[in-house]
């Protein structure tokens, strides 16, 4: 059996990682429920693509767990939806493990994409690879970080920059910018 490494921990609070797995397979899901349970990570599932966005609103997952094949809505288009309203960590897990459906996956918002049959144990280092990049919003009250969007008055000004190349003459527009606070 393989231990999972140190929790994260907050003072002496153990830090659960909330992941949402979409996914038609409830077989896998409940596998995955028990297994990434070993460490620390909390999975809700879904296996209904169409539901996606309202579970994503009601759980706040750290991450998703996104299949590509499912009935309704395919992972790829979830993934294109998702994108445009958060920017929550997404991992494809597909049986579509050629090439080109990795990239159309990771251009259209996926952070990761991992091909079925996949080992756990490597699921669970991506999901807690990708949650160490990303500020945890829990604290975000008793953090200096700012979350975004935030606006400010912002003034731009577009000027034209002469440029002198190889006796050639062009003028670029620079764009000036000034901050408000």
């Amino acid at each position: 059996m393989i231990k999972s490494k140190k929790p994260r921990v907050a003072g002496n609070k153990i830090k659960m990682i909330k992941a949402l797995l979409i996914d038609d397979d409830l077989k896998l899901a409940k596998l995955l429920e028990n297994y990434l349970s070993k460490f620390t990570i909390t999975l809700t599932s879904i296996s209904d693509s169409l539901q996606a966005m309202d579970a994503i609103k009601d759980q706040k997952p750290e991450v998703i767990i996104l299949d590509v094949m499912m009935p309704g809505i395919n992972g790829f288009d979830v993934c294109r939806l998702i994108r445009k309203k958060h920017s929550v960590p997404i991992i494809m897990l597909s049986a579509r493990g050629e090439p080109n459906d990795k990239i159309k996956g990771l251009e259209l918002g996926a952070d990761d994409y991992i091909a079925k049959p996949f080992e756990p144990r490597e699921l669970v280092a991506r999901i807690t690879s990708l949650i160490r990049r990303v500020p945890d919003k829990r604290n975000l009250e008793d953090s200096h970080i700012v979350p975004w969007p935030i606006s400010f008055p912002l003034t731009l000004l577009n000027k034209l920059l002469p440029l002198d190349y190889l006796d050639s003459s062009l003028e670029l527009i620079t764009l000036d910018y000034s901050l408000s606070l």
